[in-house]
Parts: structure tokens; sequence; C-alpha cells
């Protein structure tokens, strides 16, 4: 099981409990202080000993946290391991911008610092530790909270149907098809995509949305974005291009082959008249399609989630494109004077 020490000032602890529960429940093992330091223990021995003891350190990078002494001094000794081991031992996660230290510089990082991407740069950190993104968040498996229920029937996202609580038409319909537009306008995937969408779903058709307080509205967005998360999960199981594991999700095995077999027919029927950079088209095109295809045959009524499904498969598999482009496409070979060679 992976271990990640969690590296952070005292100031940002609210932000390192987030990070450090959504990685358990992704089936993380996390070294946080306050949970490993008890009354009496050394510090500086425990810290050492934790650093020593985990596979990585996750440092939570902030205006405070590059301030600490301490946060340094764990930092460092990490990267000692790690210039010593050969091996990637830190990890940077940006919670808010700040002056990156030196020795961190040419290091990329999870960048949570912008507003509405955290399920995205968490989807990185886990693709890093070997996890899959796709974990659910336990929280949100259950019963509705009652305050949610509230704020969602006042704004009309949520709807009482059969005395169950689900998402309005609309909501979906709009979810659906904001992916799809996504996905045809080749937005980065690193855009925040949902919150942008719901808080205008939320303040366009309820004017008396903007009564509701900051943080309540903040609080029914996240977690509508995490419940729409997990029913595009869920529908992807029907389809069977998901499959449950006891952490959370993995894509289908078959689906998998099936896409990879067709993204491979596909290129080399139109390798000669195509370069490498479209192969990512031809990638998303087989993908929409065949989890389309899927839904088609096993969960018709919600055929338009492939759009989202597509969304979550390309932030999985982006990185291989490239090496399957180097195999389909492989570059023409160079003599010495950067000519190609003729065959």
């Amino acid at each position: 099981m992976i271990t990640v020490f969690l590296a952070h000032s005292s100031k940002d602890k609210r932000f390192a409990r987030r990070l450090a529960k959504d990685l358990r429940d992704n089936g993380i093992t996390i070294w946080i202080d306050e949970a490993e330091i008890l009354v009496g223990d050394s510090l500086v021995e425990k810290l050492e000993q934790g650093i020593k003891s985990t596979d990585y350190l996750a440092v939570i990078l902030s205006p405070a946290s590059v301030s600490s002494r301490w946060v340094l001094q764990e930092v460092r000794s990490a990267l000692k391991q790690e210039i010593e081991g050969g091996f990637t031992k830190v990890l940077p996660i940006l919670y808010k911008p700040c002056d990156v230290p030196p020795f961190l510089d040419s290091k990329v990082w999870a960048d949570f610092s912008k507003r509405g991407t955290y399920q995205i740069a968490l989807s990185h950190v886990l693709k890093r530790l070997g996890q899959t993104f796709l974990g659910i968040h336990r929280e949100s498996r259950g019963p509705w909270p009652p305050k949610i229920i509230r704020l969602g029937l006042s704004v009309g996202l949520l709807v009482e149907k059969k005395r169950e609580i689900v998402f309005a038409d609309h909501l979906e319909h709009a979810y659906c098809l904001a992916f799809k537009d996504a996905i045809e306008r080749k937005v980065p995937k690193r855009d925040p995509i949902v919150q942008p969408l719901l808080r205008h779903l939320v303040e366009d058709g309820h004017p008396e949305a903007f009564e509701l307080a900051d943080e309540d509205l903040a609080e029914l967005l996240n977690e509508l974005n995490r419940r729409l998360l997990n029913h595009a999960f869920s529908i992807g199981v029907r389809g069977r291009i998901l499959h449950t594991f006891h952490a959370g999700h993995n894509f289908d095995e078959e689906f998998h082959q099936e896409t990879a077999q067709y993204v491979s027919s596909e290129a080399l029927e139109r390798g000669k008249a195509k370069r490498r950079g479209d192969l990512k088209a031809i990638y998303t095109r087989c993908l929409t399609e065949t989890i389309r295809a899927r839904l088609l045959a096993y969960d018709s009524r919600n055929a338009d989630w492939c759009y989202p499904l597509t969304w979550l498969a390309l932030i999985i598999y982006d990185e291989n494109i490239t090496g399957v482009a180097e195999t389909l496409f492989p570059e023409p070979r160079r003599n010495s004077k950067g000519r190609r060679k003729k065959k």
C-alpha cells in the first residue's frame, strides 16, 4: 500500500485534512503529524521517522509553508533521500500562489490553487501515486444531507420524485452538454467546467440564490459536483465501461481493449494522410463512440452521459497518447547532419 507523508503549515491545516481524507478514501495511507505524534514524543525524531518510512512526501505549498522552517527542513530531508536513492520522493502540492523554493522549482506540481480545479488536481496526484482518480467519496454515497436537500430544492437543481431526492432533468441535460462542448472545443483538462456551470444554473434561473450565504452556495455546489461525478461512475458501471473495486472504480478491461483496438485501426487507416498530432482527435472520437455504444447497449436512457465519461477517460488516457503516437507514427531516422535517412 502506498504511504504519503503530508508536510504542511499549521495555517493550512483545513486543506491538509481534506486532502488527507480524499487520499485515504482512494486507498492511500497518510502520515500527518496530528495523528502520528503523541504527547511526550520527540518532534524531530518522529518527523524523521515518518519521512523515512513513507513512500512519498507531499508538501503543501503556500505563503505560510514556504516561510516555515519545519516544512522546509522536512522537504530537504526527503529530497536528500530522493537524490541518494534515485527515485521520486517529493510531490509539490500548490495550495496557494507563493514563491516556490528554488530546490522545488524544477518539479511539476499539482495545482490546487485555482478555484474549481480540486478534483482534477487530485486526479493528477493519484495518477502519480499509481492509483485511479475514480475513487468515490464515501460521504457522497449515502443519503443526501438535509441542508443540501433544502438548498437544492430551493434553487431547483434537486427535485423530489416518489419520495426520493434526484437531480432535476435540466441539470443532468446541462451537465452532459457542458462536457460535450468542452470536448468539441478542446478545452484544456485543467480548466474548471462543473463549478461554473452549476453556478450559472443556480444564479441564472433563481434570483433568490443571491440571497444564499457564500458558504452555503459553495457547500451546495461542491456536494452537487461530487454527486454528479458519482452518478457518472454508476452509469459507467451499468454500461460496462467501469468496474468497481474496494477503493473506487477503474476502467473495464474489455472496454480498454476494445478502445485500444479501435484507436489503432483508425490511426493506421489514416496514418498516411494524418500527422502525429492528429492522433489525439482520433483518440477522442474513438473513446466517445465506444462509450456511447456501450451505454446504448446496456443503459440507453443515459446515452448522453458518454460525454462526462469521455472526459474522465481522456484525463486517464492522455498520458498514453504519446506512446501510441510513437508506435503508430515513428519519427523518421536522421543521419548525423540531421537529414532523413533514405530507406
